[in-house]
């Protein structure tokens, strides 16, 4: 036989621990203690095997076996410490958080030293995240800063500005190479250290504390200087990469800052915290010049790589990331809406609280556009009223609270209710709006553009054309600088912004407004989003609308143009026929899309172009 055809020995040992526990738990005895320690020994073992139910019962046969000792944390304090620590991780780990708690709370009331305590914060701290609890759980984090004297008691924006030139001077000085070859951290207390700065860069993120978020990250890279790499560098890397492009508009450095992180995950194991440094390179960094293909890719292997670490939160987070994307690409609704239930059901196996109103309120989207649930017109009216000053946002809920504005304006626009979507969208942008992740940057670029260009036509108020041209300069930087991933968005703005010229009715002007809107349908189809297409085809139809309407009046007045030119071939680019074959192609593909909010809206609204229509059969 082959060698590979053997069991490992570590495996063989491995099986043969597993079942002499089993038939210890089966027969009964008196030697207690024998029992902790095998039961102990088991269910750390099946713990590193991410066995967490089977971990749970061996843990829980041998706390049986230590109450049946006299005075355990008096005689048997290392033995009772490490099954209570081991205990405490696999119940949070299992969603058990009440009997979680209590177990850490006796870690943190037994344990000698704060060494012994650290690992019980950070887990206590990371399970109150996917409670949705991140306020706590930061404040928690916090306070354990404090203690390793790793957070100063006081920071100013000029010390934190101090410390980002000084790792961008050791950046210019030391290649890739160089940085990875510091030593590997030896030191546990500095590790336990180094993941608690790590958890409060997290958090920082999600209540949008931007100090906070700017001083751990500055401040996880000067202790890997310092000390050596561990997890820690690589989410202290990813933090400054994201530094680096939003702040100083280096987006070269935040390449080579992911690329770092990445490498620094691979050196330490790819280790508990390394779908959190996925989400940072691949939402943060990478999106805006890697194919939406390539990004998929990676973040299904994020989520495969952090629920087998056991870190169900960022796993399921990126479940999320992965079904807001589907909204601007080549899903339909229903296909969407799958998604987000499945996400909803992972949700609900792992106990995963965090961020799960973001699915319900994406789901809500998805069926109200298809007509499958009745908008409450009257509960989005009220929202549209709120006051962010006198009313603001629960800090743990804030980006579920954005992506209700989001959805609630994407329902009024497409209902044509332009001025609602607009109010709405104004919301969005002032709710963490600072260090958005692509998805965000994307969704808030595309439909506050559409709104400000809709309410320019409806108004001819200079402040909406305004702030469509400010959205459309900010896409041309992106796409100049970071790659092509908005472009698609890039196209569309720049096809509302021409059209918002008067034509004066000369047919030269207003057939390259039509040019720019088949490139968007053109690069639409490329890229396979029904939803752009479908728009693409909308927007053209109702630009002919108004330039045969202007057409009307200037005839009613009695001029005949602009004095470009003589008007010939008005008649046929402004026709009946031609808008109605750009909306049939805009009901085909939102019908293709699965938007029945929007085709009813424009049945009801064009019917003298379209008639009493239905989709195409295939």
């Amino acid at each position: 036989k082959s060698p590979h055809d053997h069991p490992h020995p570590s495996q063989q040992d491995d099986a043969l621990l597993f079942v002499a526990a089993d038939h210890l738990n089966s027969v009964q005895t008196k030697d207690h203690m024998f029992s902790v320690t095998m039961n102990l020994r088991v269910g750390k073992k099946a713990l590193q095997m991410a066995a967490l139910a089977a971990a749970a019962g061996y843990l829980h046969k041998a706390s049986n076996a230590l109450k049946r000792v006299r005075k355990p944390w008096e005689d048997h304090y290392d033995l009772s410490l490490q099954l209570c620590q081991a205990r405490a991780e696999v119940e949070l780990s299992l969603g058990h958080f009440e009997l979680g708690y209590r177990l850490c709370n006796e870690v943190v009331d037994k344990a000698k030293t704060l060494d012994q305590k650290l690992q019980t914060y950070f887990l206590m701290a990371h399970a109150l995240g996917r409670e949705n609890k991140h306020v706590e759980s930061l404040s928690l984090s916090l306070s354990v800063a404090h203690m390793l004297n790793v957070l100063p008691r006081r920071c100013y924006l000029m010390h934190i500005t101090r410390d980002i030139l000084k790792i961008r001077s050791y950046l210019k000085n030391h290649t890739d190479d160089e940085i990875l070859e510091l030593p590997l951290l030896d030191d546990q207390r500095m590790g336990i250290a180094m993941r608690i700065c790590s958890e409060i860069v997290y958090r920082g993120m999600i209540v949008n504390d931007t100090m906070l978020f700017l001083l751990q990250g500055c401040k996880l890279i000067k202790m890997t200087m310092k000390y050596g790499i561990c997890v820690g560098s690589a989410i202290g890397f990813m933090t400054m990469g994201m530094i680096f492009d939003r702040l100083m508009n280096d987006y070269a450095s935040a390449l080579r800052c992911a690329n770092i992180a990445l490498r620094m995950m691979k050196l330490t194991g790819w280790d508990y915290f390394a779908g959190l440094v996925d989400i940072g390179t691949n939402e943060y960094i990478y999106r805006f010049s890697l194919p939406d293909e390539e990004i998929d890719r990676l973040n299904r292997s994020a989520y495969h790589r952090s629920m087998k670490a056991g870190d169900f939160e960022v796993g399921l987070l990126m479940l999320k990331f992965r079904y807001v994307a589907h909204y601007l690409q080549d899903y339909t609704l229903q296909e969407m809406g799958e998604s987000i239930e499945h996400a909803l059901q992972q949700s609900q196996i792992y106990r995963v609280t965090s961020m799960d109103e973001t699915s319900i309120t994406l789901l809500r989207l998805s069926k109200t556009l298809r007509c499958a649930e009745k908008t409450d017109w009257a509960r989005i009216e009220v929202q549209s009223q709120r006051d962010l000053r006198r009313d603001p946002p629960d800090l743990s809920r804030l980006y579920d609270i954005k992506w209700e504005f989001f959805t609630s304006s994407a329902l009024a626009y497409y209902d044509g209710r332009h001025e609602l979507s607009y109010r709405l969208m104004r919301l969005f942008r002032h709710v963490a709006d600072k260090n958005e992740p692509f998805q965000l940057i994307k969704h808030r670029l595309f439909l506050s553009g559409l709104t400000a260009s809709a309410m320019y036509k409806q108004t001819k108020q200079g402040m909406y054309r305004r702030k469509l041209c400010s959205q459309l300069k900010t896409l041309r930087t992106i796409v100049a600088n970071k790659g092509d991933s908005l472009c698609l968005c890039k196209l569309l703005m720049e096809a509302e912004h021409q059209s918002l010229s008067d034509a004066k009715g000369n047919p030269a002007k207003i057939q390259k407004v039509l040019n720019a809107y088949e490139a968007v349908i053109q690069a639409a189809v490329k890229e396979t989003s029904m939803q752009i297409t479908a728009l693409g085809y909308d927007l053209a139809a109702e630009y002919l609308i108004r330039c045969k309407e202007q057409a009307g009046g200037q005839r009613g007045r009695g001029n005949g143009g602009d004095g470009d030119g003589d008007g010939s071939g008005l008649e046929e680019i402004v026709s009946d026929g031609a808008i109605r074959q750009y909306l049939l192609q805009a009901l085909d593909h939102y019908h293709a899309w699965g938007c029945q909010l929007r085709i009813d809206y424009i049945v009801r609204h064009r019917r003298e172009y379209v008639g009493n229509w239905h989709p195409t059969k295939p």
